[in-house]
């Protein structure tokens, strides 16, 4: 199974292997359906640095979504 990993900084994917994309709601789409549609990976793994609101998560959780929207 090939995944493909991206994320919008050098900093959000440390040591693991994967690509940038930027940052915004556009380019990184562009970008990472690009990635999609050469490579044809069985998923993707987006990592990914967000805030949160009052009352979300705590400063540090981790947080999975399986869907969007």
């Amino acid at each position: 199974m090939s995944l493909v990993v991206v994320a919008a900084v050098p900093g959000e994917l440390g040591s693991i292997a994967g690509e940038i994309v930027g940052v915004g709601p556009l380019v990184p789409a562009v970008r990472a359906a690009r990635l999609v549609a050469r490579s044809r990976p069985a998923g993707v793994v987006l990592i990914a640095t967000a805030g949160a609101y009052a009352g979300g998560p705590a400063v540090g959780s981790v947080v999975a979504s399986s869907r969007l929207g």
